[in-house]
């Protein structure tokens, strides 16, 4: 795997990220590194440059997907210029399926690492209703909210098997939705065939900005207070939605 980077030069970018491992732009950047395939193992990519206000693009295109795109502005108020990666929108499916993975390993004894994992995939600004959309007016606002709301939750219950029925992307590939049926452990006690739904919105950085569940508790509710005594049903109709 080569790595270009770019660096100060005199002219505009000049030339193929393919066949070099410099590119020259026109403006005094700091130096950063990006990964890149081989040559040998794709077909010619396209360079194409614009932008506006001054900034640089790089489209540096694999096949039919972008690998990758990088967003880099000229240095402004003395300070050197940051890039910011450029997510493409085809890869948001995979990105919700590894925050299930990880999120699906949690458990109240986890690491914190292991916690900001979790976090990782979400933007600082998200709001995210991790339990249901019943909790409409309870959203978690922000990462460390979020994470603080998976924590409580995984102390009742977590997701043991994750079952994917289908999943649908938005036409401009930043929204997925997907319709699960769940094994779930809650208070040690299998509850199977949990239906729920996904929805994340993701932003430009492959984070999700907006993540709704949408299910129904009540299964949930029901074994809590099988095993604890302690719930709003009678003893006959949580033993029904247990069952």
């Amino acid at each position: 795997m080569s790595t270009p980077y770019l660096d100060s030069g005199p002219g505009p970018l000049m030339q193929d990220p393919l066949t070099t491992n410099r590119i020259v732009a026109s403006h005094n950047f700091s130096s950063y590194s990006v990964p890149k395939p081989s040559p040998s193992a794709y077909p010619r990519a396209d360079l194409g440059v614009g932008g506006g206000n001054g900034e640089i693009v790089v489209l540096h295109a694999v096949l039919d997907s972008i690998y990758p795109l990088i967003l880099i502005s000229p240095p402004k108020n003395g300070y050197p210029a940051r890039p910011a990666l450029f997510v493409p929108s085809m890869e948001c499916p995979s990105r919700l399926e590894s925050l299930y993975q990880t999120w699906q390993n949690l458990r109240s004894t986890s690491t914190p690492k292991q916690f900001n994992d979790f976090g990782a995939f979400f933007d600082d600004s998200c709001t995210a209703w991790l339990k249901s959309m019943r909790e409409w007016d309870q959203p978690s606002v922000g990462r460390q909210a979020i994470i603080d709301n998976v924590k409580t939750n995984i102390q009742s219950h977590y997701i043991e098997e994750r079952r994917v029925q289908s999943s649908l992307v938005s036409e401009d590939g930043r929204t997925v939705m997907c319709e699960m049926r769940n094994r779930l452990s809650v208070l040690g006690t299998p509850l199977d065939n949990f239906y729920e739904t996904a929805v994340a919105k993701f932003n430009e950085k492959g984070l999700i900005t907006d993540f709704k569940v949408y299910n129904c508790r009540s299964p949930i509710v029901g074994v809590i207070q099988t095993v604890t005594g302690k719930g709003p049903y009678t003893a006959a109709a949580a033993k029904q939605e247990f069952e």
